[in-house]
Parts: C-alpha cells; sequence; structure tokens
C-alpha cells in the first residue's frame, strides 16, 4: 500500500486508515472498515463514495469489494464524461443504456471479491469513447486491503440518501455477490427521449 500512497493513489495510512491482515484469505473487517483491491485506487477510486458510485451500488445490490478493477474504471470514466465534459450529474438512464453488471469471466458464480464486472451492451460501442481496459487482471481478487469507511452514519435498509449525502460505502456483510434481475434492466422507456438528447 506504500506504493499506492507514494503514487498519490492511496491517502497516508493516517488519513485513510488502510491496513493489511491475511491477504488471500477471507475478508473479516472491522466494523468501520471496508475492503478494497488495491488496483481500484489506479483506476480511480476513493473515499468517501460519489453518490451515482453509491446509487448503483444500491440498486444492483452489490457491495464494493464484490466489484472487479475495471467495474470501478467504466465507473469513474461515466462520471467523468457526464460532469466534465456533458456537463450533467451522471445520468442513470444513460449508465443503464450503455452497461450492465456481469459475473466476472471464470468466476463461474457467486465470489466474496471481485466477482463482478461491467460490460458495455451489445450495440452500443458507437454511442461511447473506447477506454483501453487492461487485458488480464489475473490474480487482482488477492490484493484486497481495509481501509476506513467514510464518517456518514450507515443509512437504514431500503433508504434512499439525501442529495448532500457524502458517501459512506455499503456496509461489508460477507455474502457473495449473485446476479439480480434488476441488473438486465435498460433504459426505462419514458426516459428514452433524454437518452436519445444526451447520446445526440
Amino acid at each position: 500500500m506504500s506504493i499506492l500512497e507514494k503514487k498519490g493513489f492511496l491517502p497516508r495510512q493516517p488519513e485513510s486508515g488502510w491496513r493489511l491482515e491475511d491477504i488471500g484469505g477471507t475478508p473479516n473487517p472491522r466494523g468501520d472498515e471496508v475492503v478494497v483491491l488495491a488496483p481500484f485506487y489506479e483506476r480511480g477510486f476513493g473515499l468517501p463514495l460519489h453518490p451515482f458510485v453509491w446509487g448503483l451500488l444500491f440498486f444492483y445490490g452489490l457491495e464494493i469489494q464484490h466489484l472487479n478493477p475495471n467495474a470501478i474504471l467504466h465507473m469513474a470514466c461515466f462520471i467523468t464524461l457526464c460532469e466534465a465534459f456533458l456537463g450533467i450529474a451522471p445520468h442513470f438512464h444513460l449508465w443503464c443504456y450503455l452497461f450492465w453488471p456481469q459475473l466476472s469471466p471464470g468466476q463461474g458464480g457467486q465470489s466474496l471479491v471481485g466477482g463482478v464486472t461491467i460490460q458495455m451492451r451489445n450495440g452500443c460501442w458507437q454511442d461511447y469513447f473506447q477506454i483501453p481496459l487492461p487485458s488480464s487482471s489475473h490474480g487482482y481478487a488477492g490484493e484486497w486491503f481495509y481501509v476506513r469507511n467514510a464518517s456518514d452514519p450507515p443509512l437504514a435498509d431500503g433508504a434512499v440518501p439525501p442529495l448532500d449525502y457524502v458517501g459512506r460505502a455499503p456496509v461489508f456483510t460477507g455474502v457473495a455477490s449473485s446476479k439480480r434481475k434488476q441488473w438486465e434492466w435498460g433504459r426505462d422507456k419514458k426516459q428514452a427521449n433524454k437518452v436519445d438528447f444526451i447520446l445526440e
């Protein structure tokens, strides 16, 4: 983790509260910690979570450690595209038009760490820019460690965060990732005109 610190990706230990313990085993964070993968930080991850990332995790029924590193990269690029280039808040229905979560190839089912990737939907490549993804992320699932969660009080189950929510990551439950029906959902038909306008 000191390498990530030196490169400026990870805040220093006193600020981030990062710690290593039994890397490669089964994560067992303290109550104020979350599990993250080291490659997350090289792909734009940080705490507190952006509200859009929190919303996607809530919608998909995922925790941060369920994602693989390229999923983090897709989220970071999409947020940057919306906020810095389009001048809008990250648009949920545009996201659903372009992307969907999938179990990572080779996972063969549920996974506690790194088992979910984000992929472009078929036929959407012409509507988006190409992101050079690392061709191999072999072994990333063993590169997890703990960081201190953001300081917001946790939300009650099913509660929607207020607009000024600063982004506590979902609490680690020890439950493996599994596919849910909402993973298949695309853009809402009622939002089609807005999405088409943004795409144009």
